[in-house]
C-alpha cells in the first residue's frame, strides 16, 4: 500500500477541519433554538408552577440541553484535524473547557476502575 501523499493529507486534513467547523455551527443553531424556545416557555412555566411544582424541573432540562449543545460546539471548535489525528492532548484541553462537569467527564471516557456511566450533572442556573 502506497503512503498517503503530503497533498493528499492535507486535503484531508482540510475535509475534517470543515466537517468539524459544520457540526459545530450545528450545534450553535440548536443550541440557539433550545434559548429561543427556553424564553418563550418561561413565562408560561411560570404560571403553571402554582399547579405543578415539576415544571421548573422541565425548563431547567431544557436549559442543561442548552448548556450541553453550547459546550459540545465549543468542543468541535476547538478541535482541529493535524492536531487531534496525532496529540491526544488537543482533544483533552478541548474537554477541559467545558463549563459542564457531567459533560466534560462523560466525553473524557472512563476512568480506571469505572464499571458504570457518569451521571449527567449541571451547573445551577436560577431564573
Amino acid at each position: 500500500m502506497a503512503p498517503i501523499s503530503g497533498s493528499a493529507l492535507e486535503a484531508d486534513t482540510a475535509e475534517w477541519n470543515g466537517l468539524f467547523d459544520r457540526v459545530g455551527s450545528e450545534l450553535r443553531t440548536l443550541a440557539d433554538a433550545v434559548n429561543r424556545l427556553q424564553q418563550f416557555l418561561t413565562p408560561i412555566v411560570a404560571d403553571v408552577v402554582s399547579r405543578d411544582p415539576q415544571a421548573i424541573t422541565r425548563l431547567q432540562d431544557l436549559d442543561l440541553l442548552e448548556q450541553s449543545l453550547h459546550g459540545l460546539s465549543d468542543l468541535m471548535s476547538c478541535l482541529d484535524a493535524s492536531t487531534t489525528l496525532t496529540d491526544a492532548s488537543t482533544l483533552s484541553t478541548g474537554v477541559r473547557t467545558l463549563r459542564l462537569a457531567g459533560l466534560a467527564k462523560r466525553l473524557s471516557g472512563p476512568e480506571q476502575g469505572d464499571t458504570e456511566p457518569a451521571l449527567i450533572t449541571s451547573d445551577l442556573e436560577l431564573f
